[in-house]
């Protein structure tokens, strides 16, 4: 992932790494602020970092830190425990080169790069950060898909009419939350018994069209492929090449129907 930044104004973004949450900000200073002002930029940083597990911290600093290796900037940065990647000068004329756009990250293993960028017709270039962060997967997960149409009605309306409940209530001081559950429990175990069911995959990370027809036919004809690699026999590359046509027209049918 990509962040670049012209230091023109404030922002800000969370973004999830693995191992916890990182707030990207950008950070404008004027030119010839006052020396108080660090005490309120020192202020804003802290309350970014006490939020945030990580902090990267981009701008247009309007402080020359290639003619002022140490100063306010430097002490800012050790105190809060931030580096600054940026080592070329990013704004360049004629007659001086300056390093006035900074990067102060708390998080520097997950930086894989950092770099000035061609500032094109401008005399002031773009700096460019590349964070490391894996793209998160949505696990799989199963569910159960009850068929209520096709319920076994006068076994269910049995089962339920030839329970015995008044034993739920043999305990005086039984608890309201304890007998609701109990109740709830009998009437699962009822469903369960009488009402068609299956369990289902879900796979967020599936196309929308995709279902477990598609699935299983992809699976054959992956089966063909590999008999047909192992005997080459001319048969069985027909009957692999028969499969792949099907499964080529029926994921263009359920495409056009979904």
């Amino acid at each position: 992932m990509i962040f670049m930044l012209m230091a023109s104004k404030q922002s800000g973004q969370k973004l999830r790494l693995n191992t916890g949450n990182c707030l990207i900000s950008s950070f404008y200073r004027k030119p010839n602020s006052p020396v108080a002002h660090w005490a309120a930029v020192e202020e804003s940083f802290s309350f970014a970092k006490e939020d945030n597990k990580h902090c990267i911290i981009l701008g247009y600093f309007n402080y020359d830190t290639l003619r002022y290796p140490t100063g306010k900037i430097f002490d800012l940065a050790n105190k809060l425990n931030l580096q600054q990647l940026i080592a070329s000068p990013t704004r360049i004329t004629p007659y001086s080169s300056s390093l006035l756009d900074l990067c102060l990250v708390s998080c520097p293993d997950h930086i894989v790069s950092s770099n000035v960028l061609d500032a094109g017709l401008s005399d002031h270039c773009p700096i460019e950060i590349e964070i490391c962060r894996e793209k998160p997967h949505d696990h799989a997960y199963s569910r159960t898909i009850w068929n209520y149409e096709s319920m076994d009605i006068e076994n269910i309306n049995r089962f339920y009419n030839n329970f015995n409940w008044n034993q739920l209530y043999v305990e005086k001081d039984v608890l309201p939350n304890v007998l609701v559950n109990n109740i709830s429990n009998i009437i699962s175990k009822g469903i369960d018994l009488y009402v068609p069911h299956k369990k289902t995959t879900v796979r967020p990370q599936d196309s929308p069209w995709m279902n477990g027809y598609i699935r299983r036919i992809i699976r054959k004809r992956n089966r063909l492929h590999k008999k047909a690699e192992r005997s080459n026999l001319p048969e069985d590359w027909a009957k692999f090449r028969n499969q792949r046509y099907h499964v080529t027209a029926e994921v263009r049918r359920v495409k056009t129907e979904f």
